[in-house]
């Protein structure tokens, strides 16, 4: 029986390695943000390519601190991505466009949105065309459910926002099973 030698088995390891951090890297994210006016907020994004453009399709933000307290979910309207798109409300247009170093989103930004007709909102975080400066916008609908014109919240230049990638499970158990059976034959070897 012939056994793998050192060599082939960093080569192995290494692929396996490279393999699965360009999975984990491409679809989902975690994030937090905060716009240094006491708006904070964390969430999850999954994203998909169009092209060579990676866009954000599903995903949550919860907001923890500042007025606009609560949950609200990922907006993914646009029949033609990375294609900027108006918001429903008409207060923002937003891309999703996720770019894997600063900025990490476009001037576009990311649109969250809750409720339904009067209760309804709209929140964009964006980059405001330099690296590390973020911002968060909302937009509310009035008794009709319609946008009046104005921003109840357009929180200031110098905002945070982080993503940091969440690992796919998947290819995290091959490449545990993969490493599993590579220390064994050595072991066997060595018997």
């Amino acid at each position: 029986m012939k056994f793998l030698t050192t060599s082939k088995v960093r080569a192995i390891a290494t692929t396996a390695f490279a393999l699965v951090g360009m999975s984990a890297f491409a679809n989902n994210y975690t994030y937090t943000f905060s716009d240094g006016a006491g708006n904070v907020g964390n969430g999850n994004l999954s994203t998909a390519f169009f092209g060579i453009t990676e866009v954000a399709t599903t995903g949550d933000l919860t907001i923890t601190g500042g007025v606009l307290t609560g949950n609200y979910s990922l907006l993914f309207t646009s029949p033609n991505p990375p294609n900027q798109v108006l918001s429903p409300l008409g207060a923002f247009n937003y891309d999703n466009v996720i770019n894997p170093t600063e900025p990490l989103l476009t001037n576009n930004g990311l649109l969250f949105s809750s409720g339904a007709g009067p209760t309804y909102r709209e929140v964009n975080i964006f980059n405001n065309n330099a690296p590390f400066d973020y911002s968060m916008w909302s937009a509310a609908a009035d008794v009709n459910g319609t946008w009046g014109g104005g921003w109840d919240v357009s929180g200031p230049t110098g905002g945070q926002f982080s993503m940091q990638a969440v690992p796919e499970p998947a290819s995290m158990a091959v490449l545990g099973f993969g490493l599993v059976g590579i220390l064994r034959r050595r072991r066997a070897k060595r018997a």
